[in-house]
């Protein structure tokens, strides 16, 4: 796209969600000429496996405030993940005992002919990656507060770390009620209103200069 005529490669934006928003903000940190702004939608901001560990020791707690597990089962399927990631980042089998099935599955599916992309997602961390961004580059960062995928918490860390590369604003911006793939109670299917007002903000609003040393403020695509 930089090199279409028509296109202003000085005003290029990258807008990517959820994995697609990691990779939107190394492109950020690496192409020339550097783009303009990111719009960074539920993104997976923390190492993949650290997230994979936090969504399932939350599905377990759940199990077990429904009475699925004792406390004690509880406490040894969260210390089976914990060894399943360190196997994996070891480069050693993972050894399933004290899974669920569906979780065994799963750390299992992460390894054989996919474990060359878990590794190399594993290997970012997007707090680090985003002190290669140009100073005075627009961001908006989105995280829905129903999204259990990608909680809001688990962006804090890159927040403070655009904030500490002089990104510009408006930094990162909640929407209620909104879950991961952008959907709201009122809007299952479609994009929900908040989340495109949020991007329609970004592109074509007025945005502060700096990024907001608060939690919140009022195109190519890479996807997941």
């Amino acid at each position: 796209m930089r090199d279409q005529p028509e296109a202003d490669s000085r005003a290029l934006l990258v807008v990517g969600h959820s994995e697609g928003a990691m990779t939107a903000l190394l492109l950020g940190g690496t192409v020339h000429p550097r783009p303009a702004g990111l719009a960074l939608l539920q993104p997976q901001a923390i190492r993949l496996l650290d997230l994979v560990a936090l969504q399932l020791h939350a599905e377990t707690a759940e199990a077990a405030r429904q009475g699925q597990f004792t406390p004690e089962q509880q406490r040894i399927i969260d210390a089976a993940i914990d060894a399943a990631v360190t196997s994996l980042r070891e480069h050693r089998p993972v050894d399933t005992t004290g899974l669920p099935p569906a979780v065994a599955r799963l750390f299992v599916a992460f390894q054989g002919p996919n474990g060359r992309f878990v590794e190399s997602d594993d290997a970012v961390y997007p707090p680090a990656a985003a002190a290669a961004l140009r100073p005075g580059t627009r961001v908006l960062l989105t995280c829905g507060t129903s999204d259990a995928q990608v909680p809001c918490a688990t962006t804090d860390a890159l927040t403070a770390a655009l904030r500490r590369a002089h990104a510009g604003g408006p930094g990162r911006v909640p929407l209620p009620g909104v879950d991961h793939p952008l959907h709201d109670a009122a809007h299952p299917d479609t994009p929900a209103p908040a989340a495109l007002d949020a991007v329609h903000r970004f592109v074509y609003g007025r945005v502060k200069t700096g990024f907001p040393a608060g939690g919140s403020s009022s195109t190519p695509t890479a996807s997941s």
